[in-house]
């Protein structure tokens, strides 16, 4: 299949499975979206060059944080233009081995309610409207030379699958466990005040898989003594909302193989808290 039949048969699917298209993005069109939920993204761009660009990643709304729907990973891209060769001369466009990482640090992709959006791809930044919304998808149509398209789920994406090769394996992101990813904390001090106990404990987290860390998402229901008894996370969710997540700072940018991130906090009459991963990305 040469590239502008590829093209227009993806732009056909896209429109077929999105059919819900509403005209002029409203207020209200990305409003289920802002919920405190990590919302899946996925990012198709038509470039210049007649080659496809497709982005997949996680973003999030806390209004802690921005008023904006933000990226909390790197995404994960690749393009048209890379076509991989197996030994049996089998060729693949959109070549999974060759992905890249678009966004350097969270809120390089910022989408507001009404469709506003601002993009920073490896320093090059980008600011348009969206043109038209559906329950699940946008379109950007003014700026005709580089049409954007985003659709969005409250499924998280990991990596890509399908790799063009003789055996056709699928890859997947490894999912968290006790296994890979250990979280752990204990008390290092205690006192009461005001008939309150108090506990201020340092927390692990130990990467003991064969990967690099690229970010990851916390839950708790951990009861802090205040918003500011908690550092080196990041609390990415209402205040009042159970349980909390978190997530790490925007200066750290990995956890290494075989290595151990510290954080710390103080809570309330909790002896015993617990985080849980809620999701995990992989350099």
């Amino acid at each position: 299949m040469n590239n502008f039949n590829f093209i227009f048969v993806f732009i056909c699917l896209l429109f077929i499975t999105n059919n819900n298209v509403n005209g002029q993005c409203s207020n209200n069109a990305l409003a289920q979206y802002f919920n405190g939920s990590v919302i899946g993204v996925k990012v198709i761009n038509f470039e210049q060059s007649g080659s496809v660009s497709y982005m997949i990643g996680n973003s999030l709304y806390s209004a802690q944080i921005s008023s904006d729907l933000f990226n909390i990973n790197s995404f994960n891209s690749i393009s048209s233009s890379n076509v991989d060769c197996s030994r049996s001369n089998k060729r693949q466009p959109f070549d999974v081995n060759k992905v890249s990482l678009p966004f350097s640090d969270a809120r390089s992709l910022l989408i507001s309610r009404n469709g506003a959006v601002s993009m920073n791809i490896k320093g090059i930044k980008l600011e348009f409207q969206l043109s038209y919304c559906s329950s699940s998808m946008a379109i950007e149509v003014q700026n005709i030379s580089f049409p954007y398209t985003f659709y969005f789920s409250f499924n998280q994406n990991s990596q890509f699958g399908c790799s063009c090769n003789d055996t056709n394996v699928v890859t997947e992101t490894p999912k968290p466990n006790n296994n890979n990813i250990t979280i752990s904390s204990n008390i290092i001090n205690q006192w009461t005040t005001d008939n309150i106990n108090y506990y201020q404990f340092d927390g692990i987290i130990e990467n003991k898989s064969n990967k690099v860390i690229k970010s990851l998402i916390l839950s708790s229901s951990v009861q802090l003594r205040d918003d500011s008894s908690i550092w080196d996370l990041v609390r990415i969710n209402n205040n009042n909302q159970q349980p909390s997540t978190f997530t790490l700072p925007s200066y750290v940018n990995q956890i290494a193989i075989d290595s151990k991130y510290k954080f710390g906090f103080i809570t309330k009459s909790d002896r015993n808290p617990t985080f849980n991963i809620v999701s995990v990305t992989y350099q």
